[in-house]
């Protein structure tokens, strides 16, 4: 089941870092309300269950002035997880995870609190003992490297041990920005597995509002077996336009890697889901490509 329907056009978020659409503080009959912690204006003011099915749950909280969105994907049976975009406040992204486990995985429960990296077990008493591998956050995927989207990287890092992903031509500046340097480096193709079930995650390279730019997508079914897409975009795509570029080369590159690796290979049923704000479809957004091509941005 999808939860978040998405904004109308018009409704464009966030300002000019990441998009070019209005400005942050948008009204409260816009259907953003205020975040609980920074008082700011926010999509997912606290965590939010986005989609779900059988197997896994897709959550989503904002964080930062920037309304930035992080998103979770949670294994119902294991608890094992997968987070993309850590982008502000290590502990309250923690506790985002764990509140994760709480509420969509029944059949498992928090135990030994000081340990953070082996945290939950099967409530059953005759239960086999969940792989290390899959407790948790086993995996950390940036979208790219703007400072607005990794600020909680190497704390989350140290907190939760996950295996660190982004973009090899994002890597440096990473580096750079918060003297860490991720474990893996991404050029586009590659897939990610989790224990005990089908699903997978896969990278796509889509250059533009950076070199290293990365949208992870999750073909899946609904709760009725119906295909779905779930496209994570990061900043290259929103609800009425790609990402921010600064040249017309740069627009270039984006909006044809946008045109070619979303839209040629997805259908419009596709759900995107932005680095900031609310989600879109591929279907809401492909009338209006010739429209972004003309205009350039």
């Amino acid at each position: 089941m999808l939860y978040d329907a998405g904004l109308t056009r018009g409704e464009l978020f966030p300002g000019d870092f990441c998009s070019r659409s209005p400005p942050l503080y948008l009204p409260l009959e816009t259907g953003y309300t205020p975040h609980q912690y920074t008082g700011y204006m926010a999509t997912y003011p606290e965590s939010t269950l986005i989609f779900e099915n059988p197997e896994f749950t897709v959550r989503a909280l904002s964080v930062s002035d920037m309304d930035n969105s992080v998103y979770l994907i949670t294994i119902r049976h294991t608890g094992e997880q997968m987070l993309i975009d850590p982008a502000y406040n290590a502990e309250a992204l923690y506790t985002f995870t764990l509140e994760a486990i709480m509420q969509d995985c029944p059949n498992l429960a928090l135990t030994e609190e000081n340990d953070r990296r082996v945290r939950i077990l099967e409530s059953e008493e005759d239960f086999e003992p969940i792989p290390r591998r899959a407790l948790g956050v086993t995996g950390i995927m940036v979208t790219h490297g703007h400072w607005d989207h990794i600020r909680a990287l190497h704390e989350l890092e140290s907190l939760t041990g996950a295996i660190t992903y982004a973009g090899s031509a994002d890597a440096e500046a990473i580096r750079a920005q918060e003297n860490f340097t991720v474990e893996n480096e991404l050029n586009g193709g590659e897939v990610f597995d989790f224990y005990d079930t089908e699903l997978q995650v896969r990278a796509i390279s889509v250059p533009g509002h950076t070199p290293g730019s990365i949208v992870y997508s999750v073909q899946t079914t609904w709760e009725d077996d119906s295909p779905s897409t779930l496209l994570f975009t990061g900043d290259a795509l929103f609800p009425g336009g790609v990402g921010k570029t600064d040249s017309p080369t740069q627009f270039g590159e984006l909006f044809s890697n946008v045109l070619d690796k979303l839209f040629g290979n997805f259908d419009d049923e596709a759900i995107v889901l932005p680095g900031h704000g609310r989600s879109t479809t591929l279907g809401t957004e492909r009338p209006h490509l010739e429209e972004w091509g003309s205009r350039g941005w």
